[in-house]
C-alpha cells in the first residue's frame, strides 16, 4: 500500500474496504483480530505503525497494533462489551465466573472514525491496562468502578452544579457507567453436613463441639480451594475489601471526632474534584480540613482519578 502525502486519506481509503466482519476482540488482556484473512490483518498492522509513527505515539513494549487498538478502545463508538459466564468444578466445588469481553467493531469503520476525531489534534499516552487478566485486577476494577460511581451520585446531588463544570473523565465515566465491566466469580462450597446427634449417648455440648469441629474443617477445605491459583502461582492475592466505619458513638461528646459517614466522605471528594479548596469544603460542614483533605484525596485515589490542578 504506498501512501502519498495525504497520508490519512490513504488510510482511510483502504480501511473503508475491510468487511465488516473485520473485528478485534479484548480477552484476558490480549487482542485478537478476527473476521479478515491474513492480507486484511496485515494491512491493520501497516495502518497502525503509520499512524502510531505520524502521530508521534509513545513507543512501549506493546508494539503498534496493540498500542493503536487500545486508542480505538477508549476513542471509538464502535467498542461493544458483554459478558461470557462459565462454570467450572474443582476439588469438589463449582466456582462461576463472569469475564467481561470488549470488541471493535468494524474495525474499518472504527479506524476512520479515529482519524477524523484525531485530525488536527495533539495525541498523547493512552495506558493499557490489562483488566480481567487475574483475580486481583479483576477485584480491583471492580472497586475503582464503584468508587466512581458513588462520586457521580454525590456529584448529582450538589446544588446549583451541573455536568458542564464536571472534568471530561468524570462526564464520560457518567455518560458509558451501564456499560462498565463488573467481574464476578461465585464459588460454590459442597453443601455441610453436620455429624449424627445422640441423643441418648451425647450430650448438647458434646455435640456442639464435634459439629463445630467438622463445620471448621469443612470450612477452610473450601477456602483452601480458593487460594489455589494463589498458592500455584498463577494469580496475585486479592486484598480485602476496606469497609468505611459508622459513625463513632461510643466517646462522650466525641471525643476523637465522629467518624465520617459515608455519603459526606463522598460529597467532600465530589467537591474536591471539581477543584474546590479543602478548606472551603472543611468550613462548610464545620469539619477538620486535614481530615477532609486526606478522605477526598483517599477516594480519588480509590476511583484512579486525578487531583484538581492548582490554578
Amino acid at each position: 500500500m504506498a501512501l502519498g502525502s495525504s497520508w490519512r486519506d490513504e488510510i482511510v481509503r483502504v480501511a473503508k474496504h475491510w468487511p465488516k466482519s473485520f473485528r478485534a476482540r479484548l480477552e484476558a488482556g490480549t487482542w485478537h483480530l478476527d473476521g479478515a484473512g491474513d492480507a486484511i490483518q496485515q494491512e491493520f498492522a501497516f495502518c497502525a505503525e503509520r499512524v502510531g509513527r505520524e502521530l508521534k505515539f509513545p513507543m512501549d513494549e506493546n508494539g503498534p497494533v496493540t498500542n493503536f487498538l487500545y486508542r480505538l478502545k477508549v476513542q471509538s463508538s464502535h467498542v461493544v462489551r458483554s459478558q461470557r459466564s462459565r462454570t467450572v468444578r474443582m476439588h469438589g466445588s463449582r466456582i462461576a465466573t463472569s469475564e467481561a469481553r470488549i470488541s471493535i467493531r468494524p474495525l474499518g469503520s472504527a479506524v476512520v472514525e479515529y482519524l477524523s476525531q484525531t485530525e488536527g489534534k495533539r495525541v498523547g499516552a493512552v495506558a493499557a491496562p490489562d483488566w480481567g487478566s487475574t483475580q486481583a485486577a479483576a477485584a480491583k476494577v471492580n472497586r475503582e468502578v464503584l468508587e466512581r460511581s458513588m462520586i457521580v451520585r454525590a456529584l448529582q446531588g450538589l446544588d446549583r452544579t451541573s455536568s458542564a463544570s464536571w472534568p471530561d473523565s468524570v462526564v464520560k465515566f457518567s455518560q458509558l457507567q451501564s456499560l462498565q465491566p463488573e467481574y464476578q466469580q461465585a464459588a460454590f462450597p459442597d453443601p455441610f453436613q453436620a455429624p449424627t446427634f445422640d441423643r441418648l449417648n451425647q450430650s448438647a455440648g458434646n455435640w456442639k463441639k464435634i459439629a463445630d469441629a467438622a463445620w471448621r474443617k469443612h470450612r477452610d477445605a473450601f477456602l483452601g480451594t480458593c487460594d489455589f491459583w494463589v498458592d500455584a502461582g498463577t494469580d496475585d492475592e486479592i486484598p480485602p475489601a476496606k469497609h468505611e466505619r459508622a459513625p463513632n458513638r461510643s466517646t462522650p461528646k466525641g471525643r476523637r471526632g465522629d467518624n465520617t459517614v459515608v455519603e459526606r466522605r463522598y460529597v467532600w471528594a465530589a467537591k474536591y474534584l471539581l477543584g474546590l479548596p479543602v478548606k472551603q469544603i472543611a468550613a462548610q460542614d464545620l469539619a477538620d480540613p486535614s481530615t477532609v483533605g486526606r478522605v477526598a484525596r483517599e477516594i480519588l485515589r480509590k476511583a484512579n482519578w486525578a487531583k484538581p490542578r492548582k490554578t
